[in-house]
């Protein structure tokens, strides 16, 4: 098996392998996130896990391509990884470094979210392809959720990070009959499945969708009770 994409979820599936074969002791072989999202990489990119060279890959007013969804599956990967390690017995290896890292990249997240509580499919530049955009999004409402619930984040910084990117959710992209719109296309980066508009939607939008919802819906319900991820 070749290297996962860089901003690809960590390796939560070999995890939840690992957890169902009953070999605790294995989750150690793997390590917490691929090379992109540790400290040389967050250092060019403030803190946001990049391409795989994010020097070379700049948007056409010269920022580094940050893409949301790309960052939305590494938050969705750190979030999946974290609750399959909770069911194993002891302490996980690598718990405190995946929590670490969805801590830095909600962190930086939150500095780039927009007034209207979406994300742009180019996270470090908001003229390169700008407006809403619903699957990066999702994931990234998703695992700041999960963070607000398991105690991870302070409540102060990031609840109204979760409320307002649901409600520019189920106020702009769902339509009145139920579909989701403003979902970008396949693809690996901003430049992918253009445009993104009203109309534009994929499965793996209304997934994220519905995973940010029953995530917020477990935070309501537990009035800020708080997990051990």
């Amino acid at each position: 098996m070749g290297r996962p994409h860089p901003s690809r979820p960590c390796r939560h599936g070999a995890t939840r392998a690992l957890t169902a074969s009953g070999r605790p002791h294995e989750a150690g072989a793997w390590t917490p996130c691929d090379a992109d999202t540790t400290a040389g990489s967050r250092a060019k990119t403030g803190g946001l896990p990049g391409r795989r060279r994010p020097s070379s890959t700049v948007s056409p007013s010269g920022r580094p391509v940050l893409w949301s969804r790309g960052n939305g599956w590494v938050a969705g990967g750190l979030v999946k990884t974290l609750k399959a390690l909770k069911a194993l017995p002891g302490d996980a290896a690598h718990v405190p470094a995946y929590r670490a890292a969805l801590v830095r990249l909600l962190l930086a997240a939150r500095a780039v979210q927009r007034d209207d509580g979406f994300w742009n499919v180019s996270l470090a530049d908001p003229a390169h392809f700008p407006g809403p955009e619903t699957s990066g999004t999702a994931f990234l409402a998703y695992g700041t959720a999960y963070a607000l619930r398991a105690g991870l984040v302070p409540a102060r910084d990031f609840e109204a990070v979760a409320a307002r990117a649901w409600h520019g959710l189920v106020t702009t992209a769902v339509h009145p009959d139920g579909f989701l719109g403003y979902v970008q296309g396949a693809g690996d980066r901003p430049e992918s499945g253009q445009p993104v508009g009203h109309g534009s939607t994929a499965d793996f939008g209304v997934g994220a969708f519905l995973l940010a919802g029953t995530e917020l819906a477990l935070l309501a319900r537990s009035e800020r009770t708080r997990l051990t991820p």
